[in-house]
């Protein structure tokens, strides 16, 4: 309905920005960032805890402290390098476990009716027990190269659910987006799973005797060589998975403008995680060809990490695009990412 102003004008009604694609104005008032920052925080934190965990793994102190959740029966670690690096492994655990769980509560209060918030803060905190369990099996059991691979399966799963939980609480919730899930979106999904699956092969290679069983680089032997041995082999078909995964990526780099031309926040999500790219490449040839320290693997896994949840962001952005309308009819379904809105006043006889 048209409204009046004092001079006798009419303007019509104003848009509804709290839309959500469609379905109603959204339930989260735009007035709360502070909950948006603390799903970010949780992020960060968790990024946090996994590249705590790789200076663990380099430094030896998987056991440092042999009991759990004491270190050596006692609260408070002895000053010893490997059990202090434990027990501040433990520490960043449990403060990634409070925020976990309060990210939960706080999603189910706030945005319990858009589910791909409510769904991922969810997720994290079955993920986040299971972590826990297998941290606890990993010290009973001792370390063993598939138990700590396990252990990193779990951490980086939570890692993905807590940024897509910030990722969808900053994008979906208020916004003319929908899920539309095309090549693109189809190819962001599919780096991203190939990227989960080269760290744990990479984690598995650095726990296992494959490590060093291929001295030279990007092949074997001279470089150009074929692996002769089966630890050689699985160090092989690790860098062969980091470059399918750098094809997918520059793929999505290529294809961004033309698939996506209406996402600003894209081209920096992409050139943010070219970066992180180059330098993992980088720090992963130098540990095998000038044997740089070995704290550096630690640092190989942490920017390996930060790739990954650029990808779970970047996924994101891709499976909810902007939408030229938010109008969507039984027959024709959202609108495609960058297609031109239907003229208002024509419509179909």
């Amino acid at each position: 309905m048209a409204i009046p102003t004092s001079r006798g004008q009419k303007v019509g009604p104003r848009p509804d920005h709290g839309t959500t694609g469609g379905e109603g104005p959204s339930r989260v008032p735009h007035g709360e960032p502070w909950i948006h920052s603390l799903f970010v925080v949780t992020a960060v934190a968790t990024l946090v805890l996994i590249a705590v965990g790789g200076v663990v793994r380099v430094s030896g102190s998987g056991l440092g402290c042999p009991d759990w959740p004491t270190c050596h029966g006692q609260i408070v670690p002895p000053l010893v390098l490997q059990a202090v690096i434990e027990y501040t492994h433990r520490f960043v655990a449990s403060i990634v476990s409070l925020l976990v769980i309060l990210s939960a509560v706080y999603a189910w209060l706030r945005y319990r009716r858009d589910w791909w918030v409510v769904v991922p803060a969810s997720v994290a905190v079955v993920a986040l027990i299971i972590q826990v369990a297998l941290g606890a099996f990993t010290v009973a059991l001792e370390l063993t190269a598939a138990l700590v691979t396990a252990h990193l399966a779990t951490a980086l799963f939570l890692f993905a659910t807590v940024t897509a939980t910030a990722a969808a609480a900053h994008w979906t919730v208020g916004s003319p987006r929908r899920l539309y899930v095309d090549g693109y979106a189809a190819l962001a999904l599919g780096t991203m799973l190939l990227t989960y699956l080269l760290m744990l092969v990479g984690s598995f290679v650095t726990m296992s005797t494959a490590a060093y069983a291929c001295a030279a680089w990007p092949l074997c032997g001279n470089g150009i060589q074929l692996p002769t041995d089966q630890p050689a082999t699985l160090n092989l078909l690790h860098r062969i998975l980091v470059g399918i995964a750098t094809i997918g990526f520059l793929a999505l780099v290529a294809r961004s403008a033309s698939a996506r031309p209406a996402e600003p926040s894209l081209k920096g999500y992409l050139w943010t995680g070219l970066a992180l790219l180059a330098g993992q490449i980088a720090i992963g040839a130098g540990v095998v060809l000038w044997r740089v320290p070995p704290f550096t693997a630690a640092l190989h896994l942490a920017v390996g990490a930060a790739f990954f949840g650029d990808l779970v962001a970047i996924a994101v952005l891709a499976c909810f695009p902007q939408v030229a309308s938010s109008l969507v009819t039984a027959d024709r379904g959202p609108e495609r990412p960058g297609r031109p809105a239907a003229k208002p006043g024509l419509s179909r006889s």
